[in-house]
Order: C-alpha cells, then sequence, then structure tokens
C-alpha cells in the first residue's frame, strides 16, 4: 500500500519553530493505486492558495512525497528483456529507489544506468546496493528531482511512478532519440499508446504486472 503525505512548514513569525505536518493514513485509509519512489517529488506542487493580500508572508510550496514501492525482481528483467538493452545502452531511471533496476542492467548487460531520486536515503540505499553488487563504477545514482532531470545521453528510461507523473515527464522523454526506447511499470504515459504490451504474474508476489514499451521519438504518438 502506498500512501501520500504532504509535508508542509508553517509561515515563519515571531518565536516560530519549525513545525512540519504530514498528512498520511486518514480516516478512510489510501485505497489508491501506488505511484512509485519518493523520486517523484512534484516539486511543483502548491499550497492552497491563500487570502493573505499581497506581500504578506505566504505559505511556502508543499512538497508531496510518495512512498518506495519496490518493482519486484522477475518485473525488472521483463522490463529491460522487453527494452531490449544491451552493453552500449545508457540506462536510466527515474525514480531509483533502491537501485535494483540499474544494478541488474548492469550486472547482466554490463551497460551503464544512471538513477536519479529526490529521497537521499534512497540514492545512498541504491549507491550502497550497487557498490555491494560490485557494478558501482557503471551505475551513477543522483539526488535530484525527476521532472528537471536532463535524458540526454540516455537510450533506455525506465519508470514506475504513476500515469499522472509519466505525463508531465513528457517534454523531457520528447527530446530522446529515434531508437531510444521507454518502458514503464503497470502505468502508461498520458495518452500515448505503447508500441507494446506485456502481461505478467510475478512470482515474487504472485500478482499480474504490465509492462509497457515505447520506441522513440514518441513526439506525434496519440490516441
Amino acid at each position: 500500500m502506498t500512501c501520500v503525505a504532504t509535508i508542509r512548514p508553517f509561515p515563519p513569525g515571531p518565536g516560530w519553530v519549525p513545525l512540519i505536518l504530514a498528512a498520511g493514513l486518514l480516516a478512510g485509509g489510501c485505497n489508491s493505486k501506488p505511484d512509485r519512489g519518493a523520486a517523484a517529488d512534484i516539486q511543483s506542487a502548491r499550497a492552497p492558495a491563500s487570502s493573505e493580500p499581497q506581500g504578506t508572508a505566504q505559505d511556502p510550496p508543499a512538497l508531496v512525497f510518495i512512498e518506495f514501492v519496490a518493482t519486484p525482481h522477475d518485473v525488472v528483467d521483463r522490463m529491460l528483456k522487453t527494452a531490449k538493452v544491451t552493453k552500449h545502452d545508457v540506462v536510466c531511471d527515474l525514480g531509483c529507489g533502491d537501485g535494483r533496476i540499474l544494478i541488474a542492467a548492469a550486472k547482466r548487460y554490463g551497460c551503464r544506468a544512471i538513477g536519479y531520486d529526490l529521497d537521499p536515503i534512497r540514492v545512498e540505499e541504491a549507491r550502497e546496493n550497487a557498490k555491494r553488487e560490485g557494478v558501482s563504477h557503471l551505475v551513477t545514482v543522483e539526488q535530484k528531482n525527476v521532472l528537471s532531470v536532463d535524458l540526454e545521453g540516455a537510450s533506455v528510461v525506465t519508470l514506475y511512478m504513476g500515469t499522472e507523473i509519466n505525463a508531465r515527464l513528457i517534454p523531457q522523454l520528447s527530446r530522446l532519440g529515434p531508437g531510444a526506447r521507454i518502458v514503464s511499470h503497470d502505468f502508461g504515459i498520458g495518452n500515448l499508446p505503447p508500441d507494446r504490451t506485456v502481461t505478467m504474474t510475478s512470482r515474487e508476489d504472485r500478482r499480474p504486472h504490465r509492462v509497457y514499451l515505447w520506441r522513440c521519438p514518441i513526439s506525434g504518438k496519440s490516441e
């Protein structure tokens, strides 16, 4: 289960002590389908509009963090196979979490892999995992907002973050060169029809999963 928490500091004032409010498990629970990764910050999400006059203190922007949900290892394997990764590729995982996709790509195909995540704990975990698996020379992990990273040089992009967040990546994904591939676990990219859809049941969680593939360029693709 994945729950979204909005974290927002109170505006400063006399004797102000920083406070943080986290909206988590509310009365109705969290029943929405998971958006993946603390990677997807959505820093552009804003606090509700204020009725204060212009020039007065405003609430700072809200940050929306999404709990990390790991992709089963056999689904990771299928994602990389569906993208037909080779040693010549550069795999970029947006919302890399514990780095399992990066590590699998580096170990099985000998390619370079770059991951981005907003959560510093996940970034450190991914780096440690890559080091432990002996692929730290091929794997790079950076703490960055996935909605602003430069995908230049990537030939395979992997996603597991939710349809709406994926749709917000379209401007970046549209700049990928011909021959690049985008592969997403369970979620589409806005209204872009995939070039291929693979359905599988994971041996790890016994649940059905979908893997979607898009071949670049994606510009002009629509339903």
